[in-house]
């Protein structure tokens, strides 16, 4: 009677510690797929007909990330209006977090640009360029959180 007992013990502790690794497998992938993206923020002057969420963000013709959010809000400072692009570029994965391509970017002068939309369907791409005359970057600022990718005309906030 008492080894039916232990033995009833010991299945709980199986359970429960099949049911610990499968929570945990499900976080850690959760946290791998999230870590394959970097998330920036952009703005730009003027307009930003031809952008839509999935808009695409292309570097070299190659589409590297997408549009995920466009907000309308307000900037405290000047009572202005500001229009804040969310981007999230996809990039490698690696285990040491010291490596991150889009900084890399930004450390060569490389800024977001709109491209005219297509006459067709009136959509437009965000692409990375190196404008031939260097720019001075500010240092990386935030804006809720994010940082701020620079833009060609980017607006003083």
């Amino acid at each position: 009677m008492r080894s039916e007992h232990f033995y009833t013990w010991i299945g709980v502790f199986v359970v429960g510690a099949f049911a610990l690794l499968i929570i945990g497998s499900t976080f850690f992938y959760q946290e791998y797929l999230r870590a394959k993206t970097h998330t920036y923020v952009m703005f730009f002057k003027g307009s930003l007909k031809g952008l839509s969420l999935t808009t695409p963000v292309t570097y070299r013709g190659v589409k590297i990330g997408e549009v995920k959010l466009i907000e309308l809000t307000e900037n405290k400072e000047k009572n202005d209006v500001v229009i804040p692009v969310y981007v999230e570029f996809s990039v490698e994965k690696s285990l040491s977090f010291s490596h991150n391509p889009i900084h890399l970017l930004i450390n060569n002068g490389y800024i977001a640009e709109i491209s005219k939309p297509n006459f067709l369907t009136g959509s437009a791409e965000i692409t990375l360029i190196q404008p031939t005359h260097i720019q001075p970057h500010p240092k990386q600022r935030r804006f809720h959180r994010y940082p701020i990718f620079p833009t060609r005309n980017m607006i003083k906030k």
